[in-house]
């Protein structure tokens, strides 16, 4: 799919960046689905396809805007310290959030994909099939940790950390998890960012 797409490689959500923090977070949520109770039911295909599509909405603006997208990648790069969603704003006049869960509707994406696009930046989310977006929200706070994603802010939201029932050292011990298979992990995103051959 995202093939589709032309975005330049490099810069903070550049297709190198996306497709590593995209395969990151996809992983980490599939350790931190293994941590959830059994009340919380959540199907670990779609929380998994939920990590990876999340910031699907990257790709779009960057495809349709490459001048604005290279300046955000700018402006993202030496303001680390402001959010990504008021650069977004100012810079692409949109948020990757509402883009890519327009693309997810459009394509006919299961409503659990569309909700962890849509949400995954709410602290306070209790929409329907908010469990999908409060992983995607907690993974890419831990993935702060070590350095991966446009999210300035690793501190873990008590609200979706509370309504999944994962407490904060089985957080971190995902996050060691999938730290563990770092270079597996790493050998998948290139083969990801790279033009299909043929």
């Amino acid at each position: 799919m995202s093939r589709t797409f032309t975005i330049p490689a490099d810069g903070p959500v550049g297709l190198q960046s996306f497709w590593r923090h995209s395969i990151y977070c996809a992983s980490l949520v599939s350790e931190l689905v293994k941590l959830l109770p059994e009340s919380v039911a959540v199907k670990p295909g779609l929380a998994y396809l939920s990590g990876l599509l999340h910031d699907f909405g990257y790709l779009v603006l960057g495809h349709l805007f490459p001048a604005r997208f290279f300046l955000f990648n700018h402006f993202l790069a030496v303001n680390r310290q402001v959010s990504s969603s008021a650069i977004e704003s100012y810079v692409l006049g949109a948020e990757h959030w509402h883009i890519g869960a327009w693309l997810m509707q459009a394509w006919s994406m299961p409503e659990e994909v569309i909700a962890a696009v849509r949400w995954h930046h709410n602290e306070d989310c209790t929409q329907p099939y908010a469990e999908y977006s409060n992983l995607v929200l907690i993974a890419n706070r831990l993935l702060h940790y070590v350095g991966l994603g446009e999210e300035n802010n690793n501190r873990l939201p008590v609200l979706a950390m509370f309504m999944l029932g994962i407490t904060r050292e089985q957080a971190m011990d995902a996050l060691a998890r999938v730290q563990s298979s770092m270079a597996d992990l790493d050998t998948l995103s290139e083969a990801l960012r790279l033009p299909s051959e043929g």
